[in-house]
């Protein structure tokens, strides 16, 4: 019996919303989506899970989120057809330690 601990996910092989499988020759290469109903997976497969950096404007502006890049030059319509702005991984990383989950 196995005492290591791990985690388990059930990730579907679709390449879909925030998750996409990738395959590359070497972990220095930028991988290349592929057809996961259709190819096999092998050794060279891995799992991209694709982070958003950008909070609402409205959030912003009533003081319910922060980011050190509130400029006009960060600011863009989102797909949602929202205002964002980008949010800097310094400022992700400054809220979680006020949050205490990130040391």
């Amino acid at each position: 019996m196995n005492t290591t601990p791990y985690i388990s996910l059930n990730i579907p092989n679709k390449n879909q919303g925030k998750f996409k499988f990738k395959e590359r020759s070497r972990q220095s290469e930028f991988g290349k989506s592929f057809p996961t109903l259709k190819a096999k997976f092998n050794k060279k497969v891995y799992l991209e899970w694709q982070i958003s950096y950008d909070v609402y404007q409205k959030d912003i502006e009533k003081n319910k989120k922060q980011t050190l890049l509130y400029q006009k030059s960060f600011q863009f319509i989102g797909a949602n057809n929202k205002k964002n702005i980008l949010m800097s991984f310094p400022s992700i990383s400054i809220n979680l330690l006020k949050k205490n989950l990130f040391y």
